[in-house]
């Protein structure tokens, strides 16, 4: 048996499906001087990946009595919250009636009402849509912790419901979670502004250049096994 490396693409293929070939004579690879800045620049999009790539898990930013300790907060704040959201919510009827309108009601319709609403009864409406979002996010948070996991997107949306005063644990369990998460990105910051930049990873850099541009110039290929 041997295996047998068919290329598949002529040139005029590889124009059209590998652009970049056609590129490089107009966009020339980085020299070094500024390979080795953009090599030890660390880019706001990566800090941020880093930054969400903190542990999630709740036990390692607090212990099981502090884990249910906070789940105990956040479903007593629900259940507290539940009178405060149907006074919201009458309020805004009062003042919207398409408020709870269903699908079956012409949007036309519903949007015209609304772009009739003064501005602060624009507000009374809007309040109460955030409550009822945060409220709802707020049970959703509560679920996760009870799951062993800090939910970063429902602890966003409930942060108008929650405070040290009504959840004095939790809001320390998330002190340290947010603090891991910045610390994480700290640490990817320091990484990449100490990576090597010395003769050696730049013969590195040139070695990984000449194996894309083979790979660019000659097309992909596919193996294939033949008797």
């Amino acid at each position: 048996m041997t295996d047998t490396a068919l290329r598949t693409d002529t040139p005029e293929q590889q124009a059209i499906h590998y652009p970049e070939t056609t590129r490089r004579a107009s966009n020339p690879m980085p020299d070094r001087a500024e390979w080795t800045i953009r090599h030890r620049t660390p880019y706001s999009s990566d800090i941020d990946e880093a930054r969400n790539d903190a542990s999630t898990l709740a036990v390692h930013h607090a212990s099981e009595q502090e884990i249910e300790a906070a789940t105990r907060e956040l479903d007593t704040l629900w259940k507290t919250t539940a009178r405060q959201v149907r006074d919201a919510n009458k309020q805004a009827r009062a003042v919207y009636p398409f408020y709870d309108a269903k699908r079956d009601v012409p949007w036309r319709e519903v949007s015209d009402a609304y772009d009739a609403l003064s501005d602060q009864h624009k507000q009374t409406v809007e309040d109460a849509r955030d409550l009822v979002d945060a409220r709802k996010h707020l049970h959703a948070l509560a679920k996760s912790l009870r799951g062993g996991y800090l939910d970063r997107f429902a602890a966003h949306r409930a942060a108008g419901l929650l405070d040290p005063q009504s959840c004095p644990v939790y809001s320390r369990i998330s002190a340290r979670y947010n603090a891991a998460r910045d610390q994480a990105a700290e640490d990817y910051e320091a990484r990449i502004r100490s990576r090597p930049i010395d003769d050696e990873a730049w013969a590195e850099e040139l070695r990984r250049r000449e194996s894309n541009e083979a790979f660019f110039r000659d097309g992909p290929i596919v193996r294939r096994t033949v008797a």
